[in-house]
């Protein structure tokens, strides 16, 4: 297949999407960071990344936008949210 554009696709499992949101599945899908991470804390991997890096890797969303998101994962208790 020829893309127009040579990057990674965003890829998301609909059975996700309809459980937890379209945007939730989204930023919560794109574990890369996670598979290379070598941070470790308390049995958990973790990354690092401000708003501003993930605003870099989804360009289509506003800084607000992702911020929503971040927190709405947060609130759920399916991410994390932390100062180390």
């Amino acid at each position: 297949m020829n893309l127009l554009i040579n990057e990674p696709p965003l890829q998301v499992l609909p059975t996700l999407a309809a459980e937890i949101g379209l945007n939730n599945a989204i930023v919560l899908q794109n574990k890369y960071w996670l598979r290379v991470s070598t941070n470790e804390r308390d049995g958990h991997k973790w990354v690092y990344k401000t708003i501003d890096e993930w605003h870099e890797e989804i360009p289509f969303w506003s800084k607000r936008t992702l911020e929503r998101v971040i927190q709405s994962l947060e609130d759920t208790e399916i991410l994390v949210v932390g100062k180390l």
